[in-house]
């Protein structure tokens, strides 16, 4: 379960950075929450 989430998140960010990068929002700004977010559920795991 854990690493199906992990493999779809590494496979989702990359798409995530592109739309963000593409409506001119800087990825610093919500990536230090997502990541936040990602050890939170790597530890639960």
């Amino acid at each position: 379960m854990l690493q199906i989430f992990v493999g779809q998140y590494v496979v989702i960010l990359p798409l995530i950075k592109k739309i963000f990068w593409s409506a001119g929002i800087h990825p610093t700004l919500w990536m230090r929450p997502s990541l936040k977010l990602f050890n939170v559920i790597v530890r639960m795991g």
